[in-house]
């Protein structure tokens, strides 16, 4: 018959769960914690003798790995990521690894920290410019690990060959359309141009304008006397 037990660095001493027992004489231990156990194996015969053996388990932490990534790609330690303004995006801190789970804290700019929360959305940045974002992951025996990259957020640019607008676009037809109405009905200029007659008067200028028959009649009156 085997009695097995488990003691911590503290001096905890419990039993293997049922998970850890594969057979009355193998184990199979998981230990998330860093630390030295010690395993305990006591036998006893049917005689009543008792014989213990013990061995020791050094547990290492792993330090946990913090990523970056927007829309499942990673984001390396020191690059600039470029984002427009604007628009919905998040950068996720949901890639960074290890064998138990991880606390997050964001730092923006040295003077901003977020915790707690495994995604940074544009909401937490003050529009257009470059910021500092650093994440820092924590597991549970305090080990960190962090990354740190540059986001540069873009504005809208604007320039002075942009389109013209709806609105703009129907003011100037509609200029246009009124000056062409109004070329189109306007009256043509009448010409001075000179009105003769058709009595074959002449006049000459200077001089009084004497008709044929006038002439005639003061012949006829010289010549009665």
């Amino acid at each position: 018959n085997l009695t097995w037990a488990i003691v911590d660095e503290n001096g905890i001493r419990r039993g293997p769960a049922d998970g850890e027992r594969l057979a009355e004489d193998h184990l199979v231990l998981n230990l998330s914690e860093q630390g030295t156990y010690t395993v305990v194996v006591s036998a006893r015969d049917l005689a009543g003798h008792i014989t213990e053996n013990t061995s020791s388990i050094t547990v290492l932490n792993l330090r946990p790995t913090a990523k970056i990534s927007v829309d499942g790609l990673i984001v390396s330690n020191g690059s600039t990521l470029t984002l427009p303004h604007g628009e919905a995006w998040f950068i996720n801190a949901s890639d960074s690894t290890d064998n138990e789970p991880v606390d997050y804290l964001w730092v923006v700019d040295e003077d901003r920290s977020l915790r707690g929360r495994s995604v940074l959305t544009a909401d937490e940045l003050d529009g257009p410019g470059v910021y500092t974002v650093e994440l820092i992951v924590f597991d549970d025996d305090g080990s960190t690990h962090s990354s740190v990259i540059q986001v540069r957020i873009e504005g809208q640019q604007v320039t002075d060959t942009a389109p013209l607008s709806s609105g703009h676009f129907v003011l100037v037809a509609l200029a246009l359309l009124g000056i062409m109405g109004a070329l189109r009905f306007r009256k043509p200029p009448s010409a001075d141009l000179p009105k003769w007659t058709g009595s074959g008067e002449v006049q000459n200028r200077g001089e009084p304008v004497v008709s044929a028959e006038q002439d005639a009649t003061i012949e006829e009156d010289e010549a009665r006397g």
